[in-house]
Order: C-alpha cells, then structure tokens, then sequence
C-alpha cells in the first residue's frame, strides 16, 4: 500500500477521531547503552512484571523523543512517563515527580532529545491528536547519560525500587491491595 501498514493508519485515525481508550500507558524512556539514561526503561520493566494481568495498563519502552512521543501516547487516558533528568543542583538518585503544567514551569524548554515532551504534548493537542489530559513525570537525577555503558550508576540503581514503589503508590494502586513486596524478587542487574 505505501509507507504505513493499514493498523497504523486506523490508529492514527483514531487519534484524531476522538476515541480515547480507557487506560493508562507507563512509558519508561532512555537508551540502554547509555549508562544511566536507562533507568526509565527499568522502572517501566519492573512495574510490567508486577502488573502484568492488569488490563488497564500498558506498558511501553522508548528511546524516541520529540514529536515521535505522539505516537505513542495518543488515545490513552492517563500517561505516566519515567525519564532520566540531570539538573545543576539535584544529587544522583532523586525523585522528582512533575505535573505538566510544573514541568513546563521548571524546566527549560531545551531537551537533549529536540523539543521537550511536554512541548510534543501540546503541539498534539493543537493539533486534535487525542493526548491523554492527565500527564505524570517521575525523573530521577542522574549523573552519566553520555559513557556507552549497560547499567546504571549505584546512586541510579539504588533509586530505581523506590521510584517503582512511588509509581506503585502514587498512580497505579489507588484503591487496590498493598504494594509491597519481599526484597529480592525485582529485576536484577539495573
């Protein structure tokens, strides 16, 4: 047919026709082979394996930016993403979790990636894409996002179970059983 598979096409459609799926979609971001810039990708692993029969989530893995985000993101009713972050005062290893509208206040409109998530967000929205209205960031400070390295720093790593617990808590358990689980069963070698 041409560039695009016909299931692209319906739901780039679908983006623009107002439908909304009923969900929420966790988006670890960052490159693996960037030492710390993968701890995106890590949380979003570990809350898949802990909620992998929950149907009202999905989970998603990329190392794209920019306007590349919206096609991803469109269509779902809550977003939570999870991103490296390096700020001039943050230790390694803090947490920050951002609204969109604190996102766009504190943090400068540049993004190593081209233009800002929260930028690409908006250009969706006025664009008529179907951008999910509740956007959540949690960041972690990080401090190498530029060795060519597999795994993260131990400041990174030793964030990495508390953001999942914070994730856990904060967005995807409201009204549901406990959280906690025995030390030792997550994913190794982050």
């Amino acid at each position: 047919m041409g560039k695009y598979p016909s299931s692209k096409i319906l739901r780039i459609i679908g983006h623009f026709s107002g439908e909304s799926v009923n969900k929420t979609l966790v988006l670890g971001l960052g490159n693996e082979l960037l030492s710390d810039d993968a701890v995106g990708i890590h949380v979003v692993r570990e809350l898949r394996r802990r909620f992998s029969d929950r149907g009202d989530l999905v989970f998603q893995e990329a190392s794209v930016a920019g306007l590349a985000i919206l096609d991803l993101v469109c269509g779902y009713q809550k977003l939570v993403v999870i991103d490296a972050i390096e700020t001039e005062e943050g230790k390694p290893g803090q947490i920050y979790r951002l609204s969109q509208d604190t996102f766009k206040e504190d943090v400068p409109f540049w993004s190593a990636h081209g233009i800002g998530i929260s930028t690409a967000l908006d250009l969706g929205r006025r664009c008529g894409c179907q951008v999910p209205q509740d956007v959540i960031f949690y960041a972690v400070e990080v401090t190498d996002v530029r060795t060519w390295h597999r795994g993260c720093t131990p400041a990174v790593v030793k964030a990495i179970p508390a953001v999942v617990q914070r994730i856990l808590k904060e967005e995807l358990c409201a009204g549901h059983a406990s959280v906690d689980e025995p030390e030792g069963k997550g994913e190794e070698g982050f």
